[in-house]
């Protein structure tokens, strides 16, 4: 039997007492074990587990508070997150300069947190910051290389229920809800209404809708394509395109998230769909089980989960209770001051008028300027996230490097969002400007953001190490002769070097072994992998 610690032999006890055992940490093998365990097989497990270890179970109170987690200090060890260059990092002046902007978003993330607590405030402040890019709508655009609008893909990763995933949602949907109604699409969606309402498609019962409904719909198709989803359940956009009636939807999403000025689909309900000007915004959650089961290894070389901001909780929160009363609706000031955001931009054109070349009309955005501090220190910026982190010894993971050349970008949204909404705040004279102020608050909620992405990456390794096991151990036990590390390549899909990794996790547990073969008496020798009876 391969070595327990006082937790696993906790497990067991539970199990063979008919207790619940799964909240208990335990390595992938002996779960899967438990996973199968009837109760009349306990006197088998406690036979296999040899005297020694069946008489420690069986000393063990199986109603007693679990040892302390074995697990507990692999995971809670320091993730390394490469630090930024010294020229990247932000001054004392920088730092003294973002305490004086960003004035509603220090305000609305301090509701938020009281509305609820156990949300990790990282995935707050982004839900925050993507409210204001939905409220500028693809009106204001900082030109670096090209125009970038504020638009955001944000996803909130975390186990269930501890983390609060829904009922932080639940603040933004409200607040949003509260300001600007109108610039929700509907929580579900088939692919052909998607797409419709994108392109400023009325839906087909429209008629049928209360008077309310009809001026929302129509207030909405104004802003057609810069709308934004609520999804608290978000793995599905990821594996979407497995099914065959949402074949393209994965890239069509890639797409546009680059804000295309036009964008066009052949749609089998519709026909030809036209897009224009995009900046869709995405506001979604999920847990890191829902994800390894709905992304590949292109989900991160194609730069598919690079256009999302990625947020994992770097600790557990402390239970704390929400507001109650009054202080739970958003507070009637700061809706409003979003909604004045939302109505001082200038309107879009009617999405039904056409230019006589029969082009349909299109709206030039604000452009807003960095001051020269500012563009400086993004420019610092930009070549560490995007040069000098992914050079020399200590890079990140390169799974992570698409994410890390898009990091300057992101920090740039966040930039043009606070110093638009100062803007509206000061009364919307002259043309905003992204200050040093601005800036520094924005690369510290990217810096945020970058850590996030390497917790991410450590739990979905985690996760996936341990489903690699699992089925690898499966498959050994269903084939007596064994199987060749290319079998399981091909059998498994895995990638090489997790299946390399698991069968090393597996032969060192005991439950495994290698046998040496040779094809002949000549032939070639290969390795055959079996599980131990």
């Amino acid at each position: 039997m391969f070595p327990l610690n006082d937790c696993e032999l906790y497990a067991i006890a539970r199990a063979a007492a008919g207790l619940s055992w799964q909240d208990v940490p335990t390595g992938p093998v002996l779960r899967l074990m438990l996973m199968n365990l009837q109760p009349k097989d306990a006197t088998s497990l406690l036979r296999l587990l040899g005297p020694e270890l069946s008489t420690r179970v069986l000393t063990i109170d199986p109603s007693a508070p679990a040892p302390a987690n074995p697990y507990r200090s692999v995971e809670a060890e320091p993730i390394f997150v490469p630090a930024l260059p010294s020229e990247a990092q932000l001054d004392d002046v920088a730092l003294q300069a973002a305490e004086m902007v960003g004035g509603w978003l220090k305000e609305i993330l301090a509701w938020s947190t009281r509305r609820s607590p156990m949300t990790p405030p990282d995935f707050l402040t982004a839900g925050l910051v993507w409210t204001l890019g939905l409220a500028i709508a693809r009106r204001c655009a900082v030109s670096l290389h090209k125009p970038i609008f504020p638009h955001l893909y944000v996803l909130w990763v975390a186990p269930t229920s501890l983390f609060k995933k829904t009922t932080g949602m639940d603040a933004i949907i409200d607040l949003v809800q509260a300001a600007m109604p109108h610039m929700l699409l509907p929580e579900e969606n088939t692919p052909e209404s998607f797409i419709g309402a994108l392109g400023g498609k009325r839906p087909t019962n429209y008629d049928a809708l209360s008077e309310y409904e009809k001026r929302l719909e129509d207030a909405g198709r104004t802003f057609a394509a810069q709308r934004g989803m609520l999804i608290d359940e978000a793995s599905s956009l990821f594996g979407a395109s497995k099914k065959d009636y949402m074949q393209g939807h994965t890239e069509m999403l890639m797409r546009l998230y680059d804000a295309p000025q036009r964008y066009t689909r052949n749609v089998r309900s519709e026909g030809k769909v036209v897009v224009y000007e995009a900046s869709l915004c995405i506001l979604g959650a999920t847990t890191p089980v829902s994800l390894l089961r709905n992304i590949s290894a292109q989900s991160w070389e194609t730069g598919e989960l690079a256009r999302y901001v990625l947020l994992y909780p770097e600790h557990e929160m402390p239970y704390l209770t929400s507001v109650n009363g009054t202080d739970y609706k958003p507070p009637a000031n700061l809706v409003k001051r979003l909604a004045t955001l939302h109505t001082t931009l200038p309107m879009p054109p009617d999405p039904t008028s056409r230019l006589p070349e029969d082009q349909t009309a299109m709206q030039e955005p604000i452009v807003v300027y960095m001051t020269p501090e500012a563009h400086s220190a993004y420019n610092a910026y930009t070549k560490a996230v995007t040069y000098d982190l992914l050079r020399g010894t200590h890079t990140p993971d390169s799974r992570l490097h698409p994410n890390y050349a898009r990091l300057h970008i992101q920090a740039a949204k966040v930039a043009l969002s606070l110093a638009v909404m100062d803007w509206s705040e000061q009364g919307a004279a002259g043309a905003p400007q992204i200050q040093l102020g601005h800036w520094a608050q924005a690369q510290q909620i990217a810096e945020t953001w970058r850590a996030a992405a390497h917790h991410l990456l450590d739990a979905l390794n985690r996760g996936e190490d341990s489903r690699a096991e699992a089925r690898i151990h499966d498959l050994l036990l269903s084939a007596a002769d064994g199987l060749t590390l290319r079998d399981l390549t091909r059998k498994t899909g895995l990638r090489r070097k997790s299946i390399e990794d698991a069968l090393r996790s597996l032969q060192e547990a005991g439950v495994i072994y290698a046998a040496r073969q040779r094809r002949g008496e000549r032939g070639p020798e290969t390795i055959l992998y079996r599980a131990d009876p």
